[in-house]
């Protein structure tokens, strides 16, 4: 007779044996054949998202700013073979240029057409910049040409000066053309609104040299006309040329100085 401890006791070795088995033959068996349970399953899906890769954590630092992206620099203008630059005011859109060509010096400022079809497009203190054929070329000063004359040192000049100045030879150039030919100049601005130009090169035997003006003297006014104000000195052009007097205010090394041209009529 059997008793009843016995039975359980059966029941559990068979029980037993049949979890081993299983066991043996998943240990042993190929993984396509080995049966998933749900329940890991969810307990992966569970550990992925709780994983410190998957969470998302507070910056501690603030973010991590992206890489500034450089910009690309504009190729610098080409030299011009065709042209060359003999002086210059450099005024923006108001300032104008002495540009010689294989027909002759062309005065010229933004929107001149020189020939061959070259548009100007920008007058700046390191030249005359133009359009051709769709690629930009720089007109610059050819030191071949003439060449400028060199920085003097900086010393007073006197209140009063006389120069030998044809007066017919600046009707005949004309204001903007006698100012081109003496050199190079830039408008610069001296704070409130107030323009003027500053020299950045004196040609040798022109209006500049002539007068006794130098390199880096900024001219304020002439016959109190805003030496930088580009468009009031072109209106101003006619009466300037019937002057016999020219009363020009300048600073020079930051000293405040009147020069008074006087004109010969047969000079």
């Amino acid at each position: 007779m059997f008793r009843a401890d016995h039975i359980l006791s059966l029941v559990g070795s068979a029980m037993l044996g049949l979890g081993g088995g299983a066991l043996a033959l998943t240990l042993t068996a190929p993984p396509e054949l080995v049966p998933r349970l749900p329940i890991f399953d969810d307990i992966a899906v569970t550990e992925a998202a709780e994983s410190p890769a998957a969470r998302s954590w507070p910056a501690l630092f603030g973010e991590v700013p992206p890489e500034p992206v450089a910009e690309e620099t504009p190729a610098a203008p080409e030299p011009s073979p065709d042209f060359r630059l003999k002086g210059l005011v450099a005024g923006g859109d108001s300032g104008w240029a002495i540009v010689s060509a294989s027909d002759g010096d062309h005065l010229v400022s933004v929107g001149s057409v020189l020939p061959g079809g070259a548009e100007v497009v920008a007058i700046d203190p390191d030249g005359v910049r133009i359009l051709l054929d769709g690629k930009d070329f720089l007109i610059s000063f050819d030191e071949e040409d003439e060449a400028p004359v060199a920085a003097a040192p900086a010393v007073a000049a006197p209140v009063v000066q006389t120069a030998t100045l044809s007066l017919t030879e600046l009707r005949n150039d004309g204001f903007q053309r006698s100012l081109g030919l003496a050199g190079g100049s830039k408008v610069v601005d001296q704070g409130n609104g107030h323009l003027a130009q500053q020299i950045m090169w004196v040609r040798n035997g022109r209006l500049y040299d002539k007068v006794g003006l130098q390199k880096g003297d900024i001219l304020l006014t002439l016959n109190g006309v805003p030496a930088g104000d580009m468009k009031a000195l072109t209106e101003a052009a006619p009466k300037l040329l019937r002057e016999r007097v020219f009363e020009l205010e300048f600073l020079r090394a930051g000293a405040r100085m009147t020069l008074k041209v006087q004109i010969d009529e047969d000079s």
